[in-house]
């Protein structure tokens, strides 16, 4: 499935330049069924030369980086920022528009690599991601 975004919302997701284009010159994808598992994440294309489509990176994603790596990164800008943190399960679906079960993995490896850990969100109402190790990055 591929659906063309809107300027105002490719501009919040890859920068000012992206808004200053035309609807549609930004795609979101999906591969929804496959033959066995689930769906595949979401993944975001824009128009190049000739019409091609090339792959892009929401902001603040790195290519360099793995998921872990990014979610920490954001778990620690949120944190110094005094903005709310992120959850334990959905953290990169808010943060990134990840899908769940890539934000979970990303959850998971960053807390087996040591660079987040796990609290108790105040009020009862699930976890949260806090930074580990803040000297890493």
């Amino acid at each position: 499935m591929l659906v063309p975004l809107t300027s105002g919302y490719a501009g919040k997701l890859f920068g000012p330049e992206a808004g200053e284009k035309p609807d549609g010159c930004y795609v979101a994808g999906r591969v929804v069924k496959k033959n066995e598992g689930p769906g595949e994440d979401i993944f975001y294309l824009k128009h190049g030369e000739g019409g091609l489509f090339e792959s892009v990176l929401p902001s603040g994603q790195d290519d360099g980086l793995s998921d872990a790596e990014i979610l920490a990164r954001e778990v620690r800008r949120r944190e110094e920022a005094g903005e709310a943190p992120l959850g334990a399960t959905n953290g990169g679906r808010d943060a990134f528009l990840w899908g769940t079960s890539r934000s979970k993995k990303a959850a998971e490896r960053a807390i087996a690599d040591g660079l987040l850990s796990v609290e108790k969100r105040a009020g009862g109402r699930g976890n949260i991601l806090i930074i580990q190790k803040p000297a890493l990055f």
